[in-house]
């Protein structure tokens, strides 16, 4: 196949040979230079062998991996160790354009330019790419140049010989090499990556926009309801007496329940149900809490560490409880609604629900819901939305996503969304402090 591109050629190589941008080298010199990287160096960088290539602020100090050559290119400001000598024919080799200094033992050569610019014409670029052998000697010793090698490291050093030339010598001893069927590997590993990527990004845009559309359909649907509730009203009218009874079962029911805040929206009611995390899935705990890095991405590491703690308190231990808050509109006809974007968590001092509060989604509880809308069981409908408030998956990212941005921002700005077993509120960080206090009596008592 015909040489690719200098930078997939690159690609391929990698990790056997890297090329650091901090080199002074022209792109010219890159596309010559790692073509006879490819063709004469690469095939000798066996078992676990490497070449890294590197500039001025790389140390310019031998590797401490016994496997890895260092060739670096260095302007004529940088400070050449006085353990490393200067090889004065490879340099006179360079139209004394260059100081070369090496040390074969150590497997250290270093390539000076002596103007600044570094190298100026293709005649000095293939001149240093001939010079190979001389450059990485112990790469060579052991396995001396073939006669085509040979042949086309010498059409580099002459300086009338054409890039067509160059290419057509190339590419059979590119062939040669593995880098090819490399090259492919690379390319259906970075195709299948890309695939998975692009339709992991589709997946989650069709769940919000399946989200969406529940939440219109909802809203279709609460209308459509709305629309018969008010006709049978009409038609056959309510029960005074019954409507009383009721009416005063469900203030009585509102003033016992300390974590619902009331408020009124065009006739319905609007409740605000403060609780706390209780309805989960204990077997979803070590998987997503702990076992993965998404509740933590808003904290840095000292921060993931004692959220951890907390957060092992809270699900392991139950030491402490996450308050939630979720706020719900009930209707004349008991019907109700998941209410979005309502939780201020300054105020009402709790994470907001994300199934609620970012979805409106009321999941499981929306059959018992219609059930109690069925049986105008106003109470019923409440305690309901209690028992949604204080649920949540999870394993469903995209709401524990909310979940956990919303924990952050808690966290960062010392809301007290933290309960205690003796039913005080506090923040994370007062939470964490208890923990690290009790931990810090029990090592004393030790």
């Amino acid at each position: 196949m015909p040489l690719p591109n200098y930078t997939d050629i690159l690609n391929t190589m990698s990790p056997t040979i890297t090329w650091q941008d901090n080199t002074p080298c022209r792109t010219t010199f890159k596309v010559i230079f790692t073509k006879a990287l490819a063709c004469t160096v690469y095939p000798r960088l066996t078992a676990g062998k490497t070449l890294a290539i590197l500039g001025d602020d790389s140390g310019l100090q031998p590797s401490t991996n016994p496997n890895e050559s260092l060739l670096f290119f260095v302007t004529n400001k940088a400070a050449i160790p006085d353990s490393i000598q200067e090889v004065k024919d490879i340099g006179a080799y360079f139209f004394d354009k260059y100081k070369v200094y090496q040390d074969a033992a150590a497997r250290i050569t270093i390539v000076q330019f002596q103007r600044d610019g570094g190298l100026y014409s293709s005649v000095f670029y293939q001149r240093v790419a001939s010079a190979m052998p001389r450059l990485l000697p112990w790469l060579f010793k052991d396995h001396p140049l073939t006669s085509d090698e040979l042949a086309y490291l010498r059409a580099l050093s002459t300086p009338d010989t054409g890039s067509e030339t160059l290419a057509r010598m190339a590419e059979p001893l590119y062939n040669k090499t593995d880098l090819p069927s490399r090259a492919v590997d690379k390319a259906i590993e970075s195709l299948f990556k890309g695939t998975i990527d692009r339709r992991k990004a589709d997946l989650k845009r069709s769940i919000e926009n399946l989200y969406r559309e529940l939440k219109e359909t909802r809203a279709r649907i609460s209308g459509i309801f709305t629309n018969i509730t008010s006709i049978n009203c009409e038609l056959t009218g309510l029960d005074s007496k019954d409507e009383s009874t009721f009416i005063t079962e469900l203030k009585d029911y509102l003033h016992t329940q300390k974590g619902i805040s009331v408020d009124t929206d065009d006739g319905a009611l609007l409740l605000t149900i403060t609780t706390f995390l209780s309805n989960y899935d204990p077997d979803d705990v070590e998987t997503f809490i702990f076992n993965s890095d998404r509740p933590y991405e808003d904290l840095t590491g000292e921060e993931e560490h004692d959220v951890r703690i907390l957060f092992r308190a809270v699900f392991i231990d139950h030491i402490f409880k996450i308050k939630l808050a979720a706020t719900y509109k009930l209707n004349y006809s008991c019907h109700v609604t998941a209410m979005s974007d309502a939780i201020n968590m300054n105020v009402v001092q709790a994470v907001p629900n994300p199934h609620i509060n970012h979805h409106s989604c009321l999941g499981n509880y929306e059959p018992m819901l219609e059930d109690a809308e069925d049986r105008r069981d106003f109470i019923a409908a409440i305690a309901i939305c209690q028992q949604s408030a204080s649920s949540m998956n999870l394993v469903e990212t995209i709401s524990t996503k909310y979940f956990f941005d919303d924990f952050a921002a808690a966290y960062h700005t010392d809301i007290p969304v933290i309960l205690t077993a003796a039913g005080e509120s506090i923040t994370p960080k007062q939470a964490i402090e208890q923990l690290k206090s009790a931990n810090d009596s029990v090592k004393e008592g030790e």
